[in-house]
């Protein structure tokens, strides 16, 4: 996998127990769209413990911007983002990031 787009969210212990739900039913929708390997970590040692990274990989940035565009039209990403709003300030959006691996 050369890129992987991570999603950073905050949020209280409850709220991050049901990221990790949300995020097991999202997985199959974001494989579907050409995403793979969906993880959600959680720092276990030296990191932001109310902090997640819900983390899908590409083989390139041409893959990931089909999948984006993909996830948009179907309509998936604007109730996601009701349900986002609605659990505010429980679990809050950080940032999103697109890497790329370098090595």
């Amino acid at each position: 996998m050369k890129y992987t787009a991570t999603t950073i969210w905050e949020g209280t212990p409850e709220a991050l127990l049901l990221l990790v739900e949300a995020s097991k039913a999202a997985a199959p929708i974001h494989e579907s769209f050409g995403a793979k390997n969906p993880r959600i970590l959680q720092a276990q040692f030296g990191g932001q413990y109310d902090r997640m990274h819900y983390c899908i990989d590409f083989n390139s940035a041409e893959e990931f911007g089909k999948f984006a565009d993909q996830i948009e039209s179907s309509g998936w990403m604007a109730e996601t983002r009701q349900t986002v709003a609605a659990a505010y300030p429980n679990l809050r959006l950080i940032q999103q990031v697109l890497f790329q691996n370098l090595l």
